[in-house]
């Protein structure tokens, strides 16, 4: 009985500081996850940025089409419902021209693709070396067709908030 006890306590003595150490963040995936910008088509987010400013954020993604033909991309929307469901948005009437072959930078700072409605990115995980997941949705369509052919991309961002 005496054996059970002593190495009772040894157990809870080891999983108290696994407890902690999980509780702290230093066992959480996210912290091993590498930072990456993705579509599944034929569009690569080639660079990208998450940037807070006193809780007024901005994405800056450099996107490229490689689909073979010249687009107009109409809306970028990033979403994140770690950070309370916080959303980033550009849009444009009309979209811009993305020439095939060439990238172009788009600023996604607006909510719900409000003008003056700022994206609000906590300044709290500036230097936090904390990741921030966002799912991504890209409209475009082709220069040959009408808008009403919008086409939806759905893509993934995992990046550093910084300031």
């Amino acid at each position: 009985m005496e054996f059970l006890m002593t190495y009772g306590w040894v157990i809870l003595v080891v999983l108290s500081a696994v407890g902690v150490v999980v509780h702290f963040g230093v066992m959480n995936p996210s912290n091993f996850e590498e930072e990456s910008c993705s579509f599944p088509i034929d569009l690569i987010c080639s660079d990208f940025v998450v940037q807070s400013n006193s809780g007024n954020g901005s994405i800056k993604l450099v996107v490229i089409n490689s689909l073979g033909d010249d687009i107009k991309v109409s809306s970028i929307i990033a979403i994140n419902s770690d950070l309370f469901d916080t959303n980033c948005s550009w849009n444009v009437s009309g979209g811009v021209l993305l020439e095939n072959d060439k990238n172009l930078t788009f600023v996604l700072n607006e909510t719900n693709g409000r003008k003056g409605d700022l994206c609000k990115i906590d300044s709290f995980y500036v230097g936090k070396n904390k990741k921030t997941d966002w799912d991504l949705k890209l409209s475009w369509y082709s220069v040959n067709a009408d808008k009403k052919f919008t086409h939806p991309v759905f893509g993934h961002l995992v990046a550093q908030v910084e300031s």
